[in-house]
């Protein structure tokens, strides 16, 4: 007759087995450290629970990663922001002191101060000489483009500067704000 072996059969015995993996590298023994080779780290464990474990720690170590790389991604865009804005008011001062220069070297007069009394009497190249006294001449190829004349200069919003002129930084549109302001007033 068979012989009946203890705490369960001899297959019961190999699922046992087989739920655990190989902590040695040749698929048998107990050297204490995990198979490098061929498998991975849930392999290597030996309760379920202990994979579900696992699994749980990796989301949220994935999901904490996930939330510092849009922390960081913000910050390098907000960072790039403010780098472009400096380098659009570096740019503007360079460009209004090169045409001054430029002028004076080919002994082309500089153009003559706009008539600031009735800006609504504006042509288009007006407005740009306009442009270059307030040291925004870096924008006149917006402003010719678009045929911005006296009328629409008063007219125009900070969205309008943004959006169809594509003056980005805001500093550059606050100043053309206030000295469009200054316009109306003097207008008025």
């Amino acid at each position: 007759a068979a012989e009946r072996q203890p705490r369960g059969s001899r297959e019961a015995a190999e699922k046992r087995q087989a739920h655990r993996a190989p902590v040695d590298g040749n698929g048998g023994g107990n050297s204490g450290r995990a198979s490098v080779t061929g498998a991975s780290l849930e392999e290597c464990l030996p309760y379920p629970h202990w994979r579900r474990t696992l699994g749980r720690l990796r989301s949220q170590v994935q999901s904490k990663a996930d939330g510092n790389y849009d922390l960081h991604k913000e910050f390098l865009r907000k960072e790039s922001k403010v780098q472009m804005d400096e380098a659009e008011d570096a740019m503007a001062k360079t460009m209004a002191f090169v045409r001054k220069e430029s002028a004076l070297q080919s002994g082309t007069p500089l153009p003559a101060a706009v008539d600031t009394s009735n800006p609504t009497t504006w042509k288009v190249s007006d407005v740009l000489a306009w442009l270059e006294e307030e040291e925004l001449g870096d924008h006149t190829m917006a402003f010719k483009e678009h045929a911005v004349n006296g009328k629409l200069l008063l007219t125009l919003t900070e969205q309008d500067m943004y959006s169809s002129l594509n003056i980005v930084s805001p500093l550059r549109r606050k100043k053309l704000t206030m000295a469009i302001a200054d316009l109306r007033a003097k207008a008025a």
